[in-house]
C-alpha cells in the first residue's frame, strides 16, 4: 500500500468516526450541560435565572424546550437537598430528558410539558397587609415559591412584614377544589427591619397548605394562630401531565393492592413506591405525598406515576 492509500485511509476513517460520534457527542453535551448548572445551582440559592452562561449552554446543546423544562426540576431537587442536608444526584438528574416524550420506568410514555407559572395579590386576613404569591408548577413540583406581606412602622402601629419561599408538592388539578399544594418554606417575619424568631413567636421555617377555598385562593403557613392568607384567582388550570401519560401497564380496579389471592400484598410497582417512601423521611412533603400514594389505593399505574414524578428530580433512581 502506498503511502498516498494509507494517508487517504487514514483521512477516511477520521471522517467515519467524526461522523459516527456526532449523534452521541451531542447527547454527551447535553447531559454535560445540564449538570453543569447542577453542579453550580447551591451557590445561586437554588435559582437558575442568574445563570445565563449555564443556560446558554443548555440552550446550545438541549434546545430551549429542555431548558425551560429543566430548570423547575432541578430547581426543585437542589431545595429539596439543602432543606435535607443531602447532595444532590446531578448525575441521575441530567441524565433525563425532560421536555419529553419521556419513557417512563414500565414502559410507557409522558409528555414533560412546559411548567406554568402562577402569582397572585391578596392580604393577610388577620390585619389587611397587602400580599403577593407567586411559585411555579412543573408535574406535581411545585417550585419557586414566595410569599410576601407588607408590614407597617409607624409610631401608632406596627405590623410585621412577611417574607418566606417555598417548594413543594401538588396534589389533584391546581385552581380546581380538588387540588391542593403541601410546601415546606424557610424566612419569616420581620418588623421594622428586626428579623422575629421563634421566641418571640414566629419561627422561620415550617411547612404550609394552598388550596382553594370560597372561590378564594388560600395560604396557611401551620403556624400558632396563623390566619390564612386569600387572595384572587387567576382563571388559569394546571392538571400534571403525568396524568395523561399513557402506559403498557394493563388496567386495574384502583387498588394498590392485589386482592385477587386474598393476601392483600401491594403489587410490584406499588411495592417499588413503598421502598422510595422509605427513603424520602428527609423531605417531609415528598415522603407524605408518596406514602398517600400507596396509602390510599393508588393502583399499580398510580403507583408508576407516583414513582415516575420523584425519580424525574433524581430521587429514588437505583429502586
Amino acid at each position: 500500500m502506498t503511502i498516498k492509500n494509507v494517508a487517504f485511509l487514514l483521512g477516511s476513517m477520521a471522517m467515519a468516526f467524526a461522523l459516527s460520534g456526532s449523534t452521541c457527542g451531542s447527547e454527551d453535551a447535553c447531559v454535560a450541560a445540564k449538570e453543569h448548572m447542577c453542579s453550580k445551582i447551591t451557590d445561586m440559592n437554588c435559582y437558575a435565572a442568574f445563570m445565563d452562561n449555564a443556560q446558554q449552554k443548555i440552550i446550545d446543546a438541549c434546545g430551549q424546550a429542555e431548558l425551560d423544562a429543566y430548570i423547575p426540576a432541578v430547581q426543585n431537587a437542589c431545595s429539596a437537598a439543602v432543606s435535607s442536608g443531602v447532595a444532590m444526584n446531578c448525575g441521575a438528574i441530567a441524565g433525563k430528558s425532560y421536555a419529553g416524550p419521556q419513557s417512563d420506568a414500565g414502559g410507557g410514555t409522558c409528555d414533560a410539558g412546559a411548567p406554568m407559572s402562577f402569582s397572585y395579590s391578596g392580604t393577610a386576613t388577620a390585619d389587611g397587609r397587602p400580599a403577593q404569591l407567586s411559585f411555579t408548577i412543573a408535574g406535581t413540583s411545585v417550585t419557586a415559591g414566595t410569599l410576601y406581606a407588607t408590614g407597617t412602622c409607624a409610631t401608632n402601629i406596627r405590623l410585621t412584614t412577611t417574607n418566606v419561599s417555598f417548594t413543594g408538592v401538588l396534589s389533584g388539578s391546581w385552581e380546581s377544589t380538588s387540588g391542593s399544594i403541601s410546601a415546606t418554606w424557610t424566612g419569616g417575619d420581620s418588623v421594622c427591619g428586626t428579623q422575629l424568631t421563634a421566641a418571640d413567636g414566629y419561627p422561620t421555617s415550617g411547612s404550609l397548605t394552598i388550596s382553594m377555598a370560597g372561590g378564594k385562593v388560600q395560604l396557611q403557613r401551620i403556624i400558632s394562630a396563623a390566619e390564612p392568607y386569600e387572595f384572587s384567582p387567576s382563571g388559569q388550570t394546571y392538571t400534571p401531565p403525568s396524568a395523561t401519560c399513557s402506559s403498557p401497564l394493563p388496567a386495574d380496579s384502583g387498588a394498590a393492592r392485589d386482592t385477587s389471592s386474598g393476601s392483600g400484598a401491594l403489587g410490584p410497582v406499588c411495592t417499588k413506591l413503598a421502598a422510595c417512601c422509605a427513603t424520602l423521611g428527609s423531605i417531609p412533603a415528598l415522603q407524605s405525598q408518596c406514602n398517600t400514594a400507596v396509602a390510599n389505593g393508588a393502583g399499580e399505574s398510580g403507583c408508576q406515576i407516583g414513582l415516575d414524578d420523584i425519580t424525574r428530580v433524581g430521587y429514588c433512581t437505583s429502586i
